[in-house]
């Protein structure tokens, strides 16, 4: 009788995240119930998380769960060999047994993960009704508002600190903390954008993040914006804008992208609408490159010398990572492989590439300013 009801004990807590997951698959394309679940389940259970975490500033919760989970998988199928070899008439009991509580574990993870982040990616999004749509722009919309974000960033890029050789040196401690109001600029425009009083925290491992080409991660299970120290600082603020907009519910990656530039370049701290400029301006300008390249070599005949500085130095930075050991990189273009195929099962068709796709909404919202 004990051992039955200890099977069934087993059985309820893994039916249970599988009722979870089946019915987020059912449910995922039913606008419905994706709203409601984006509002009512989503955005105040990961406002309460991170809360909770937003009690240990500075430290990310996120990443020493991650350590923890990692070393308890270690101890758990370390202690399944000796176990097994120890008890070799029960081997198959054992395994089965000890793998049902890695599938449990698994389950439950991607049970609650679904219904905190995934619900994000199938609700209305944030610009709906705003007037604002990611539709592919024309030629002239591209240039123009590829100029828009060249004027903006050769106007800004000396309101910022730099040192003696002209690099961006604003101190990261205090790009972390200097985001009070930073969406109210874009707020009035985009009324179903929720609100969020979350902080990015520094990642640990920053130079590891670098070498898998990783700037940040925005983790719904603790309600913690994450960022990557490491990379050129120039680009920090806009990449800590980008995991707040996820920190609002924004789900994919073109429209935190958009979010983010928007914001910064709206608000009214020197170093993140700088920042905005250059990232918006990245962002057209590959895309005016492809598109028209003759445009684009007018365009950039223009850039100022601290705009060419700090677009030098992010070169440079993510250039030193092709010279990784092999299977460093091939550990990277791993993990590329396996994120890709996650925001494509999201319906995010584009995958990793939706990172550059911010163009049709940049040059939209551009549209109503100039």
């Amino acid at each position: 009788m004990p051992r039955k009801s200890h099977a069934l004990r087993r059985a309820i807590l893994l039916l249970i995240p599988a009722a979870l997951l089946a019915a987020f698959l059912l449910l995922r394309n039913t606008g419905a119930a994706m709203d409601f679940a984006s509002k009512r389940v989503s955005a105040p259970a990961r406002a309460g998380l991170g809360a909770l975490t937003g009690l240990i500033p500075s430290v990310s919760v996120a990443e020493l769960l991650l350590y923890a989970l990692l070393l308890w998988l270690l101890v758990h199928l370390t202690v399944t060999v000796v176990t097994v070899i120890r008890h070799s008439g029960t081997r198959l009991r054992i395994l089965g047994r000890r793998a049902l509580t890695l599938l449990t574990v698994a389950a439950w993870l991607a049970g609650m993960f679904v219904w905190l982040w995934g619900c994000n990616y199938y609700a209305r999004p944030f610009n709906y009704g705003s007037g604002i749509y990611d539709e592919p722009p024309t030629a002239e919309q591209l240039t123009v508002a590829a100029r828009y974000f060249l004027d903006g960033a050769n106007r800004t890029a000396g309101n910022v600190h730099r040192d003696a050789d002209g690099h961006f040196d604003v101190p990261v401690s205090a790009l972390l903390v200097g985001t009070d109001g930073l969406f109210d600029g874009i707020d009035p425009d985009f009324p179903r954008l929720p609100s969020s009083n979350v902080k990015a925290k520094p990642i640990i491992i920053s130079r590891t993040y670098s070498r898998m080409g990783y700037t940040g991660i925005y983790l719904a299970l603790t309600g913690e914006a994450n960022v990557n120290v490491d990379m050129p600082r120039a680009l920090l603020p806009v990449t800590i804008a980008h995991e707040l907009a996820h920190s609002r519910g924004v789900a994919p990656e073109q429209q935190a992208d958009f979010l983010a530039i928007a914001a910064c370049v709206t608000g009214e701290n020197a170093a993140y609408e700088y920042s905005g400029y250059l990232m918006g301006l990245i962002r057209l300008s590959n895309a005016l490159n492809v598109s028209n390249p003759e445009a684009y070599m007018s365009l950039a005949a223009d850039y100022g010398d601290l705009v060419r500085r700090d677009l030098t130095d992010n070169y440079e930075y993510w250039e030193q990572f092709k010279d990784d050991p092999p299977i460093v990189r091939a550990a990277a273009e791993t993990v590329t492989a396996v994120y890709d195929d996650y925001l494509k099962s999201n319906g995010q068709e584009l995958g990793v590439r939706s990172y550059g796709a911010c163009v049709d909404l940049l040059s939209a919202w551009v549209d109503t300013r100039v």
